[in-house]
């Protein structure tokens, strides 16, 4: 099992989440489950943890250009910080 922690501001919670869920059918494919936490401090400060079965799907969801349309769709601002770990 990998896991891959996505943390980036947004310009609007409420468009990116819309936008995220606009995702589950190709979500559903490539991970396990997924969790969304928006920060409290800052509500457009968003961290999405996602389960992969293995390494390639995760690779391949977090490469693929459909996903980085529907970030820069959402309001994603910057570059996103990603890292994957491997669950023991």
């Amino acid at each position: 099992m990998y896991v891959a922690v996505i943390k980036h501001p947004v310009k609007d919670y409420t468009t990116w989440r819309e936008v995220y869920d606009s995702f589950e059918p190709r979500k559903a494919i490539a991970t396990d489950r997924d969790t969304v936490i928006q920060s409290l401090e800052d509500p457009n400060n968003v961290t999405v943890i996602m389960h992969f079965e293995n390494l390639d799907k995760a690779n391949g969801f977090l490469d693929s250009a459909e996903l980085k349309a529907g970030m820069q769709e959402s309001g994603v601002i910057g570059i996103p910080l990603v890292t994957i770990g491997k669950v023991d």
